[in-house]
């Protein structure tokens, strides 16, 4: 490691002081570190000339060199700030790798734990005790199912599951918004009735397609 002195640079927030040092890895590579103004008194009293130091840090402590600072003809230096840890190298390897087969580690199987209650109870429960993060599920099958599913929608998004009605081609008028629109788009609503072991409940399913100008259009 090879220590240099302090300079100092403008700034559009008044002058930056700055503290330069090198490293020289094994292969006689030089990279320059840098450090700016708060950095600067801490890391210069801890390091030292001739010196071995481990560096760790993020990635993004990484920066394209500059030729106008940087004299190593390295593509890159380090700026070294409350992310980058400059530790002296005690004769410890930076990391150690323990090589292992997939069949040798552990493994353990994820289980999901549920609580199975009636369409009743799920019911009575709805909206009163459950918390945001909280969902559910019911399992059942489907009885009797209300007409058609399609609907044209409101383009609106205030207001975009309100049915328009078609005043005209390509003509659209929403009661709810009280607009008319040369478009519209395409709504599924179905109405349709769960039926589980204990009772039945009609339920209904809302989803709203993508924005298009025919029915054809509606995959």
């Amino acid at each position: 490691m090879v220590k240099t002195g302090f300079s100092s640079v403008p700034s559009p927030k008044g002058p930056c002081e700055i503290f330069n040092f090198y490293i020289v890895g094994e292969d006689g590579v030089v990279v320059s570190l840098k450090c700016f103004n708060d950095t600067r008194p801490e890391v210069f009293g801890k390091v030292r000339e001739n010196v071995f130091y481990v560096l760790r840090g993020p990635g993004s402590a990484i920066r394209n060199a500059s030729d106008k600072f940087n004299r190593t003809g390295h593509s890159y230096d380090i700026l070294v700030n409350d992310d980058v840890f400059v530790e002296e190298y005690g004769g410890q390897p930076p990391f150690t790798l323990s090589p292992a087969t997939v069949k040798s580690l552990r493994s353990t199987v994820e289980r999901v734990g549920f609580k199975a209650i009636s369409i009743q109870e799920a019911r009575s429960r709805l909206g009163t005790t459950q918390g945001p993060e909280e969902i559910f599920s019911v399992v059942g099958t489907f009885g009797q199912i209300k007409g058609s599913p399609f609907y044209r929608a409101c383009l609106n998004q205030r207001c975009c599951k309100t049915r328009v009605r078609e005043r005209g081609p390509g003509s659209f008028f929403c009661p709810k918004c009280r607009t008319d629109s040369g478009s519209c788009t395409f709504g599924f609503l179905v109405g349709f009735e769960l039926v589980a072991g204990t009772e039945a409940q009609w339920v209904c399913a809302v989803i709203l397609q993508h924005r298009c100008f025919l029915e054809s259009q509606l995959k």
